[in-house]
C-alpha cells in the first residue's frame, strides 16, 4: 500500500535523535514510500530550526539536505503532484494547521491513507 510519509518521520530518519531507529524501520516498510515536492521545503524548515536551536551544526544540515536530495533524483521515493487545491489558505489559518491540511491533501491526491 503507497503511503504518504510525512517530514517529521523524514526529519528523525535523517537527523539522528531518539526516533530515527523507529522512523528508518517504518520507511524501510513502506513500498514506495510517498512525498510530494512541499517535502524538500519542509525538511529544509526542519533542518534550520534544529540549526538554529544549536541541535544540528549548519554543515550538517546541508549535507543531510543534500543527501535527501540525492535519495530523491534515485528515485528512491515516489513523488506526488501538489495542486493549489491541496492547500488551506487563509489568515484564519495558522501554519501547523496549514501544513497539517497541505499534507491531507498531498495524501488525499495520491489516494494514500492520511499520515
Amino acid at each position: 500500500m503507497t503511503q504518504y510519509v510525512d517530514t517529521s518521520i523524514l526529519a528523525a530518519y535523517y537527523c539522528p535523535e531518539p526516533l530515527s531507529e523507529r522512523a528508518e524501520q517504518r520507511l524501510r516498510e513502506l513500498r514506495p514510500p510517498t512525498i510530494s515536492w512541499l517535502t524538500d521545503v519542509e525538511l529544509h524548515s526542519a533542518l534550520a530550526k534544529k540549526v538554529r536551536m544549536n541541535e544540528l551544526a549548519e554543515g550538517d544540515a546541508e549535507r543531510i539536505h543534500d543527501l535527501f536530495r540525492t535519495h530523491v533524483t534515485r528515485e528512491l521515493y515516489d513523488i506526488v503532484e501538489v495542486e493549489r487545491a491541496d492547500f488551506c489558505a487563509g489568515p484564519a489559518v495558522d501554519d501547523a494547521v496549514r501544513n497539517g491540511a497541505s499534507n491531507l491533501g498531498c495524501a488525499a491526491s495520491c489516494g494514500c491513507p492520511s499520515p
